[in-house]
């Protein structure tokens, strides 16, 4: 990291089993903690969606303005109120 340019991000899938050295942890341009801990977050609101009924989510405020298509929410759940129309 040492020839690494100041603006260099460092990601990696992880495990970085003998790949990346422990030292390079606490670089801040190391970024694959936040990358793990982002990515988690994002699994766990896509399981999370795709397990709701479409009433779960709609109480939460639905789906707009979230780029959701229209008729996601009933996606996750019962389906019967899919719009495919889109």
């Amino acid at each position: 990291m040492a020839m690494a340019k100041p603006t260099c991000v460092l990601m990696h899938p992880l495990p970085r089993v003998g790949e990346i050295l422990e030292e390079v942890d606490d670089d801040p341009r190391a970024a694959y903690f936040r990358q793990m801990k982002y990515g988690l977050y994002t699994r766990m609101g896509l399981l999370a969606l795709l397990l709701a009924d479409a009433e779960d989510i709609e109480a939460l405020g639905g789906t707009e303005g979230t780029g959701a298509p229209a008729g996601a929410a009933a996606a996750g759940g019962g389906g019967d109120r899919l719009d495919v129309s889109t």
